[in-house]
């Protein structure tokens, strides 16, 4: 073992800190061809154990201002999502996952697979937030090209029921043209998408969704300029 990598993503969840390592051998390549988890307790600052899922994820990524886990105290559940699945050579694979957070293990039985929705593995740039017993993320509509050449594009807002896992795009919301890793952000019973516009045309402005009414809203726009990241101040 001559490495060890802390990932992008951190979570705190019922007292327990939570983020993903990665083990590299001399080459520089994945020592081994799974995902582990360091469970951290927050009291007393020592290692709790291991949760480890068989396969290997890069959840979260690199310096993009983003949110790829949530914890979910109504249901116990920490849920993390790859951005775009292992490392770049090895080609996207996005997924969402969760672990029981009691019981420091991954859950066998449920996974959010993009390629239904896609046709093929496309990107996920941002999300999942939780409202309400669904997820909300930025996906791509299409599967992406292998040489990442389209980054970004046709990018969708959707809702992810937890129950059925069924992924369903958010209609009013327009499609996001351009790459922008932002998450959605949740306040006061809303759903806040950003939004970025085509290249002709590179407008950058929020909308809001209500589930109680499927309604969408278009809050701001600004010509010029990218928002990195969206606070709530009350």
């Amino acid at each position: 073992m001559e490495s060890i990598s802390f990932n992008t993503w951190m979570e705190s969840a019922n007292g327990t800190f939570f983020t993903q390592v990665d083990f590299f051998d001399a080459n520089g390549s994945r020592a081994y061809d799974s995902t582990f988890v360091m469970a951290i307790n927050e009291t007393t600052n020592e290692f709790v154990d291991w949760v480890i899922y068989p396969e290997a994820y890069a959840f979260g990524w690199g310096s993009f201002i983003t949110n790829f886990s949530r914890y979910v105290e109504e249901d116990g559940f920490l849920y993390i999502s790859a951005f775009m699945g292992r490392l770049f050579s090895e080609g996207m694979d996005p997924i969402t996952l969760r672990i029981d957070v009691a019981n420091l293990a991954f859950d066998s039985n449920w996974s959010i697979n993009y390629d239904a929705y896609a046709g093929g593995p496309p990107f996920i740039t941002g999300g999942g937030v939780y409202l309400d017993g669904k997820l909300y993320a930025i996906v791509m509509s299409q599967a992406a090209a292998p040489d990442f050449s389209d980054f970004g594009a046709n990018m969708h807002a959707v809702e992810i029921d937890i129950a059925t896992q069924a992924i369903t795009r958010i209609q009013g919301i327009p499609t996001i043209e351009r790459g922008s890793p932002i998450s959605p952000v949740v306040y006061q019973g809303k759903v806040y998408f950003p939004h970025q516009g085509e290249s002709g045309n590179p407008t950058f402005s929020y909308y809001t969704y209500d589930p109680s009414n499927q309604a969408t809203e278009q809050i701001f726009s600004m010509a010029a300029g990218l928002v990195q990241k969206l606070y709530i101040i009350e």
